[in-house]
């Protein structure tokens, strides 16, 4: 784990490339998620297996 705080003079270059790295929330995971909720939603935890 890195720990920087906000006033470090690296703080504003890592975080910039922390939020271009992409892909954490691609529309396929989001859809999958959205499937997921709504089965467990509808079936309870047997949805899960």
């Amino acid at each position: 784990m890195k720990i920087i705080k906000a006033d470090d003079k690296k703080f504003k270059s890592f975080f910039r490339k922390l939020r271009q790295r992409g892909g954490t929330f691609s529309p396929e995971l989001l859809s999958a998620v959205a499937r997921i909720i709504k089965e467990v939603a509808a079936k309870g935890d047997i949805a899960l297996f």
